[in-house]
């Protein structure tokens, strides 16, 4: 046979079977691929839900959005049951809104379980309420009195501190009003 009918023919036959091969091994682990991906796209909600199955995504107010909260998830038990509901915030605080402070916040059983801080730029004062609001136990972030008052605001910290409180009050206000 002729060289300029048998290399394209057999590039031709090798091409079909790597094509057909690539596609039986993409419709055999398209599905587990497609798990892993929203895995770890999740992997920063487990943190506020361990124990989640899933989480889904909520509807914002525009109470919610007027006080600077960006996204909403509630975290879902096997049996689709809401076990609490995650906020995502970007306040301005002192540093200005160049610089935002961006965390998210998580609610179940009416109170506030954790506030984890992905983004800020704030100053040194501004900065030690952000480490310390990460940190802070769920006594602290759910005091008897206003959050402003009673959280650590200090020179240099009461802009940060009130923004993120008011953030936290919408969030929860939210909870207590829609999800149980």
């Amino acid at each position: 046979m002729n060289k300029m009918i048998k290399l394209p023919l057999f590039l031709g036959v090798v091409g079909g079977l790597c094509g057909g091969l690539l596609a039986a091994t993409n419709y055999l682990t398209h599905d587990k691929i497609v798990a892993d991906a929203e895995k770890r796209a999740n992997a920063a909600l487990y943190v506020h839900f361990a124990d989640a199955a899933k989480f889904e995504d909520a509807t914002l107010s525009d109470t919610l959005t007027a006080a600077s909260v960006t996204g909403k998830k509630n975290a879902l038990t096997s049996d689709n049951n809401v076990m609490g509901s995650i906020y995502f915030c970007s306040v301005v605080g002192y540093a200005g809104k160049s610089t935002p402070i961006e965390f998210s916040v998580s609610i179940a059983s009416g109170n506030v379980k954790k506030i984890v801080v992905t983004g800020s730029g704030e100053s040194a004062a501004g900065a030690k309420f952000i480490s310390w609001v990460g940190e802070a136990s769920e006594a602290d972030l759910n005091p008897t009195g206003s959050r402003a008052d009673t959280w650590k605001a200090t020179t240099g910290s009461s802009i940060s501190t009130k923004a993120v409180a008011i953030a936290v009050d919408a969030c929860l206000a939210d909870y207590q009003g829609g999800t149980k």
